[in-house]
């Protein structure tokens, strides 16, 4: 009986990033020491030579490109700081309809009906989870680059997954342009469990349809594709407890496609897409 409603939720936002600091510090303390990465340093010639590798040049094209990401990211995240001062700011504003007088409430000033007041709030948490989605994709950079991006399988009903990113991201462009684009899922029917880590399909995914939706100015369909497709991948990299094919069967992958009609990528940036 210590928290109420109210503290319960917020202590429960908190839960994510305490596990997420508990897994980094344990992370740190199994890390071996910079002492010993000196001595495997002094004890590998080969490693001692390269390390000095990078000339003047690289340098400065890494500063540059730091420089870059950092300015791209400051502006992304003030954007919805924005919304979220601005809006919390309106609900303070009018928080004082309380202490005004009968009179200036029925003028007009300081009244602020439920339903905006719930449309602010909306708002708020909305843009509050942009911004948690924007700072999960800077932890995943960091991660990347360290080499510590961890993936978490399980059996995933993948229709059932592309399904419910399609009616996501269809009611969120309903909410600014109803009508205008129509997004719909072409699947194969009885597409099997796959073996994935459903976060990062869903992540990817959802990148994939607004990126679709940005470059479709003009509207239109916009399709989610799921078909299998026999492969010869290595059958070392899947489970064999994890599927019931046979032994002499390639191993079966499902492929997703997001199809538009928008404005495309010219086949000289193509080779771009995986850069920074």
């Amino acid at each position: 009986g210590a928290f109420r409603m109210g503290e319960h939720l917020l202590l429960n936002s908190y839960v994510q990033t305490a596990a997420q600091r508990l897994e980094e510090d344990l992370r740190k303390l199994s890390h071996p020491s910079p002492s010993s990465n000196m001595t495997n340093i002094d004890n590998n010639p080969l490693q001692a030579v390269m390390h000095p590798a990078h000339n003047n040049s690289q340098q400065k094209e890494v500063a540059q490109l730091k420089n870059e990401f950092v300015s791209m990211v400051s502006h992304e995240l003030r954007t919805p700081l924005t919304a979220i001062k601005g809006y919390a700011g309106l609900l303070q504003a009018y928080s004082v309809s309380d202490r005004l007088s009968r009179s200036e409430s029925k003028s007009g000033t300081g009244e602020i009906t439920p339903a905006r007041q719930q449309q602010y709030l909306d708002i708020i948490m909305e843009q509050a989870n942009h911004l948690e989605v924007l700072i999960g994709d800077l932890l995943d950079v960091s991660r990347i680059q360290a080499g510590r991006l961890a993936l978490r399988f399980c059996n995933v009903n993948i229709a059932q997954l592309c399904q419910q990113v399609v009616q996501v991201a269809q009611q969120r462009i309903d909410q600014k342009q109803a009508e205008k684009y129509r997004i719909q899922c072409n699947l194969s029917p009885n597409l099997p469990l796959v073996w994935a880590d459903p976060d990062r399909v869903r992540q990817v995914l959802t990148n994939l349809l607004e990126n679709a939706i940005k470059y479709s100015p003009d509207g239109g369909l916009i399709e989610v594709l799921a078909y299998p497709h026999h492969t010869l991948v290595s059958k070392q990299a899947f489970s064999v407890s994890q599927t019931t094919e046979s032994a002499s069967q390639e191993p079966l992958i499902i492929h997703i496609t997001v199809r538009d009609s928008g404005i495309g990528i010219p086949h000289e940036q193509q080779s771009l897409l995986f850069q920074p």
